[in-house]
C-alpha cells in the first residue's frame, strides 16, 4: 500500500515546482528573460520547495506501520537535512552530488529510494538555472533541509 501510495504522491513535489517555474518563467534560458533574472525566477520558486519536499516526507511518515516506525523514518528524514546541508559549503552542489550523498545515507528499500528520487527532482529542476551561484545554491538546498525538519518536528525533539 505504501509503495502505492508513494507512486501517486512523490511525483507531486517536482510538478508543483514545474508549474511554479512555468508561471515564473518569462520563456528563456540563462540571464534575464522577460524582464526576470534567473535569481529573481530561483527566488519565486522557493516558497514551493520547503511544501513539496515536506509532502514527499509525508508519504514515508505515513507508510509507517507502527508508531515506533514513524518515529525511526522521521529521524532519518531528520538526518537527510543535515546531510543536504552539508553539501551547501563551498562550490554549488550538483544534482548527482544530491542523489550521491541522500543514497549514500539511506537503506535501500523502495520507499526511500522514492523519497531521494523526490528530493534529488526538486532540486534537479532548480539546478539548472542556479549555475555557478553558491549562494543561490545554499538557498535552495536549505529550503529542501527546512522541508525535511518541518515534515519531522512533532516526531524529533
Amino acid at each position: 500500500m505504501i509503495n502505492e501510495l508513494l507512486k501517486w504522491l512523490l511525483p507531486l513535489p517536482f510538478a508543483m515546482l514545474l508549474s511554479s517555474c512555468a508561471t515564473n518563467n518569462g520563456g528563456g534560458g540563462s540571464g534575464s528573460t522577460g524582464g526576470t533574472t534567473v535569481q529573481q525566477k530561483i527566488e519565486q520558486a522557493l516558497p514551493y520547495v520547503k511544501p513539496a519536499v515536506n509532502l514527499a516526507c509525508t508519504a514515508v511518515l505515513e507508510g509507517a506501520v507502527s508508531s515506533e516506525d514513524r518515529v525511526t523514518k522521521a529521524k532519518m528524514i531528520h538526518d537527510v537535512a543535515n546531510v543536504v546541508r552539508s553539501l551547501s559549503s563551498g562550490s554549488v552542489p550538483s544534482a548527482d552530488d544530491l542523489d550521491e550523498a541522500v543514497a549514500n545515507f539511506l537503506p535501500e528499500k523502495t520507499h526511500w529510494t522514492n523519497f531521494a528520487a523526490s528530493l534529488s527532482d526538486v532540486y534537479r529542476n532548480l539546478y539548472g538555472q542556479i549555475g555557478n551561484d553558491p549562494a543561490l545554491a545554499l538557498k535552495v538546498l536549505n529550503a529542501i533541509a527546512d522541508g525535511c525538519v518541518s515534515a519531522t518536528s512533532s516526531y524529533v525533539k
